[in-house]
């Protein structure tokens, strides 16, 4: 049940830091920036979350040995 807990609060926590950074491009940047912003934080989510993909493997053959 902590881990239920802890995944929703991941994602207030997500929700509440993505207004803010709102907040600010639209205080200090102006509307148009809201884009560009948006696409440094797509990339830098996808520099978190690459390590965690797995990486593609040749398939076994049948027969073979398992190491």
């Amino acid at each position: 049940m902590t881990a239920v807990s802890l995944n929703i609060s991941g994602l207030y926590l997500g929700t509440a830091v993505a207004g803010a950074i709102g907040g600010l491009t639209l205080d200090h940047l102006g509307a148009s920036a809201i884009p560009i912003v948006g696409a440094i934080a797509l990339v830098a989510a996808w520099l978190v979350a690459a390590p965690a993909i797995p990486t593609r493997t040749e398939p076994q053959r049948e027969g073979a040995p398992q190491p």
